[in-house]
């Protein structure tokens, strides 16, 4: 853990002693703000509040939204009722109740005078951060909705769908960035901007899951290329754009060309593991297995594994007419037109390259001045810069790739 993540939990331990002074104040014993979590049930108890109001400081991110909530109403309790005061305890509570512990005018008076209130807070304050506090909880320790972002898994989940992830699955994973805005993941909807701070770090925790990953099973993951980005190619990785620029200008510093043309590639971030792009994937290998793609099939520990019925392939397709091959009809075989193009062109012949299963290829094969259809397959031992290890030592491709152990 960084310095910053100590001098936070140090500034936890100090409202804790804070919150035992201020219950002596109200004739509870000083030992009872000491105890993490039954400090917060006694303090339930003194505000007139529900006990399990203290559950929700058991819950990562949420905990310190709840605990500007308890600040603000044993600020009340207290007698410091200004505007000033109730911001300063909501926001700054770490530092706000260990000043009110000590400050002689913190004298306590409960909440009793507040039983029928009316108003901003009672009627919109208090159900708006209860709902926010409470939908956060169940998407950070249970279930969360995804979007797919991509066509990779197209016929299978499209771009766009929606998904609810189950997080015990596998066993709950702790948020290792703490302070972050509920309900966002890396950026803040509408406004943009980074929607957490990642000073405060815990170190990776899991708990035990239901169950392990299995092979050809849907998941959700953190990107690990994602801890780099450039804010305006987003879509893209970080390192694969550096790949391309060392290949395309060779003499210039790949790192600094992106540094200075902020225009093109926006401002570069860093970004903590739990708060990088999710991912979508079918796991085909899981811990232990031998994968291996052997001209285009995929062998798990040497064994050929079926291809999925609406798999998609890159297939050369050539044509006696560039009119032929449209967005109309693209669109009508649910196509992207973004991931087809023409490679090549001679007179009134166009080779086009296209994304799509079997199914499809064999329909287009039989449409008037399709000349031919070849399936796209790159040969053993041409290296592909893009694919990993990116090393040329390593001469792998999207057809022939491996063998490759994975870790246990």
């Amino acid at each position: 853990m960084n310095t910053i993540t100590w001098i936070y939990i140090g500034l936890v331990l100090l409202s804790f002693i804070g919150l035992g002074k201020c219950f002596e104040k109200a004739g509870e014993k000083f030992w009872k703000g000491l105890i993490p979590i039954y400090n917060f049930i006694t303090l339930s108890k003194l505000l007139n509040k529900p006990w399990y109001w203290a559950l929700f400081m058991l819950v990562p991110i949420i905990d310190m939204y709840m605990y500007g909530v308890y600040a603000f109403n044993l600020a009340r309790a207290l007698n410091k009722r200004s505007t000033m005061d109730l911001v300063l305890a909501s926001f700054g509570f770490l530092l706000y109740i260990p000043y009110m512990a000590i400050d002689k005018t913190a004298t306590w008076k409960g909440l009793k005078d507040f039983e029928n209130e009316k108003g901003f807070v009672k009627n919109w304050l208090d159900p708006i951060m209860f709902g926010l506090i409470a939908a956060s909880t169940v998407r950070i320790l249970t279930l969360e909705l995804f979007t797919i972002p991509t066509s990779s898994l197209e016929k299978t989940l499209l771009v766009g769908d929606f998904l609810f992830v189950n997080k015990l699955s596998y066993g709950w994973r702790m948020p290792r960035t703490q302070i972050a805005f509920p309900l966002a993941h890396h950026t803040f909807p509408l406004v943009g901007g980074k929607a957490y701070y990642e000073g405060v770090q815990w170190p990776d925790i899991r708990l035990f899951g239901f169950s392990k990953p299995k092979n050809y099973e849907m998941i959700v993951f953190n990107y690990p290329d994602g801890d780099t980005v450039a804010l305006n190619r987003q879509s893209e990785s970080y390192y694969q754009i550096v790949r391309g620029l060392k290949e395309t200008r060779p003499d210039e510093n790949a790192y600094q060309i992106m540094a200075n043309d902020e225009g093109t590639y926006g401002k570069i971030v860093g970004r903590p593991a739990d708060k990088r792009e999710f991912y979508v994937k079918r796991c085909v290998a899981i811990a232990g297995d031998k994968f291996e793609v052997k001209d285009g099939e995929v062998y798990i520990n040497d064994k050929q594994m079926p291809m999925p019925e609406k798999a998609q392939h890159r297939y050369y397709v050539k044509t006696t007419n560039r009119e032929l091959i449209t967005e109309t009809l693209l669109d009508n075989l649910n196509m992207y037109v973004d991931e087809q193009g023409i490679v090549n062109q001679n007179g009134d012949t166009v080779v086009y390259l296209l994304n799509m299963p079997m199914d499809v290829a064999a329909e287009i094969k039989n449409i008037p001045g399709i000349i031919s259809i070849e399936k796209m397959n790159a040969k053993k031992g041409e290296y592909e810069a893009s694919i990993f290890p990116h090393n040329p030592k390593y001469p792998w491709n999207n057809d022939n790739f491996g063998p490759l152990l994975m870790p246990k």
